[in-house]
């Protein structure tokens, strides 16, 4: 503790006792202990105001495991070593971004953020506003800022990665710590096991202002900063060959490939196609005795196909059963059975 922080602390005591625990009375013993007790006094006083200064700023971060045990995925036990802390600090105008944690795995990129804004501010998930009926009704963080006289953020964020295809949006899961601070875990699938070395994260500050109900301003702040990573390695690998030509209509099936992560299974089924109208009728596959509906497809300009997805477990023995269906609740159109190479 040095001079200045202890200045800064006894700014919020009165002077005038700081004045007179430190006045030097009459050497008398009846008073000479008087002045050295109110000194112990002021001294606690101002490491108090220190110790809550620091209570006040000390952050409630989660990091990538934590915010998915809020969830059903049951991160693999082997993820831990591979995900890598980081201590980059973004600035805003009005609000502080820290990325806390990243994890690169597969076809799998997760990074987790801690937010915080000033005290005149209210922060909010990105799909937390209000309907105009929960404004008309004076209820919603709408009216929970205007009673604290405050404005309200809502947050969001998403994630690039240069010329690599991406598989739709980014997922996100948001931890609501308090008015003033909240943790955001985006999770965004690529098309291709590659190793990527760095990303582009986008954080969306949308402030929307409102005066007796109505919209008076509505401002969105995007920046967007990088955030490198580092690529787990693939901790195990299998390939499956369809037998007896692998044909469903529509498809040739040609190998199921499964590799173990630190995020899960990522599991990849190439074909090649033979029919796209039959293609397009394709919704749903059964590998094993996982139900999974595609999380993306695709086709290459040389008329090959592949799924991608990843499964926290998968039995994966000598062979697999693939089965194809429209609809879960209709036949199936066809199946394949794998047998590993």
């Amino acid at each position: 503790m040095n001079h200045n922080r202890i200045n800064q602390a006894l700014e919020g005591i009165d002077p005038e006792f700081i004045a007179e625990s430190m006045a030097q009375p009459a050497a008398d013993k009846k008073t000479a202990r008087k002045p050295m007790r109110k000194l112990v006094v002021a001294a606690a006083a101002a490491c108090l105001v220190l110790g809550l200064s620091v209570t006040a700023y000390a952050l409630n971060i989660s990091g990538i495991r934590d915010l998915l045990g809020r969830t059903t995925y049951e991160l693999p036990s082997e993820a831990d070593q591979y995900i890598v802390p980081h201590s980059q600090v973004i600035e805003g105008e009005y609000w502080t971004c820290r990325v806390t944690e990243s994890l690169t795995a597969g076809n799998t990129i997760i990074v987790a953020l801690n937010i915080t804004c000033d005290e005149d501010y209210i922060l909010n998930g990105c799909m937390d506003i209000p309907s105009a009926e929960e404004i008309a009704q004076g209820v919603g963080s709408f009216a929970y800022a205007e009673q604290q006289g405050r404005i309200p953020l809502f947050i969001g964020a998403n994630i690039n990665i240069g010329d690599v295809d991406l598989s739709g949006y980014a997922s996100s899961l948001e931890e609501i710590v308090s008015d003033r601070e909240m943790n955001i875990l985006i999770q965004r699938d690529k098309l291709t096991i590659d190793p990527i070395h760095e990303i582009e994260c986008l954080l969306d500050v949308r402030k929307i202002r409102l005066e007796d109900g109505a919209k008076v301003s509505d401002e969105t702040d995007t920046t967007a900063f990088t955030i490198l990573l580092s690529e787990a390695p693939v901790l195990g690998s299998a390939v499956y060959t369809a037998a007896d030509g692998g044909t469903i209509p529509g498809l040739s099936f040609e190998t199921v490939t499964i590799n173990r992560t630190a995020v899960g299974n990522v599991v990849t089924l190439t074909a090649a196609v033979t029919d796209e109208t039959e293609v397009g009728n394709i919704r749903m596959l059964r590998c094993g005795e996982m139900e999974e509906y595609f999380n993306f497809h695709s086709w290459t300009d040389d008329g090959r196909f592949f799924w991608q997805w990843t499964l926290a477990h998968i039995d994966a023995s000598n062979c697999l059963t693939v089965s194809v269906y429209n609809d879960p609740e209709a036949p199936q159109i066809g199946e394949v059975v794998f047998s590993r190479g």
